[in-house]
């Protein structure tokens, strides 16, 4: 009986004591829960691996290309022809240095014994060798001989191209603007399509516009209506894009 009651002693005293220290100190801490580290995910974006997509990166790569070109030919063009006036400029100065010393020289008549359009053939023969100044007299010559001839507007017209090919883009608009004066003229739609070209090497996207839409209404049968349209959509592209 003694044993049995100091068994009960012994367990209600170890339970007070378990019971003080759980209050004094407070519940036991836990340990934290470890996470695994989080995984990356990567969002794929899905490519278009199709003929029709890859024709449409390229084409899309393409007119990135053309529009660079195209750019750095604005800016060729810009330069050439500052450099252009500035030769006008000294051949000008020159001239009157000259006249102011010596009498100008008359200016020489056509070669007697050649017609028209022997005068005309030189011209094409001088142009095609990139002889400008020589093929000019002989257009030239071909107009004094008859302006109002069947090759009076031709020669006019070749007047343009020597001028635009030397670069001097101005006189060249001039000349190709005199081709309309001739009422019977072939040359009429070459010319309209110049001017729109001859704008574009002076970098004046605006007034090249007008003159390649101009060939489009104007002249709807003409050979170059693809290429005045192509030019027009160019142009527009540009002018959307620039700052």
């Amino acid at each position: 009986m003694k044993a049995v009651t100091l068994a009960l002693v012994v367990l209600v005293w170890t339970a007070g004591c378990a019971s003080t220290r759980y209050e004094e100190y407070g519940p036991p801490i836990e340990e934290p829960l470890e996470l695994p580290p989080p995984v990356e995910k990567r969002i794929e974006i899905p490519v278009d691996d199709s003929p029709e997509g890859r024709l449409s990166r390229l084409e899309a790569l393409l007119t990135d290309l053309l529009d660079r070109l195209e750019a750095a030919d604005r800016e060729r063009a810009t330069r050439l022809a500052a450099l252009s006036e500035q030769i006008e400029g000294l051949r000008a100065q020159i001239a009157s240095m000259k006249q102011g010393s010596t009498p100008a020289a008359p200016a020489r008549p056509p070669t007697p014994g050649k017609s028209a359009t022997d005068h005309y053939d030189d011209g094409l023969n001088h142009f095609d060798a990139q002889r400008y100044v020589a093929a000019r007299e002989s257009f030239k010559a071909v107009m004094a001989q008859n302006p109002r001839g069947d090759l009076a507007d031709n020669a006019q017209y070749w007047l343009g191209e020597c001028a635009y090919a030397e670069g001097n883009f101005t006189a060249a608009i001039e000349a190709f603007r005199r081709v309309f004066q001739y009422a019977r003229t072939e040359k009429d739609d070459d010319a309209q399509i110049k001017l729109g070209y001859c704008y574009q090497r002076l970098n004046d996207l605006d007034s090249a516009l007008i003159e390649f839409k101009r060939l489009t209404v104007d002249y709807p049968k003409s050979e170059y209506l693809l290429r005045a349209e192509e030019k027009i959509r160019r142009i527009r592209s540009a002018k959307a894009t620039s700052p």
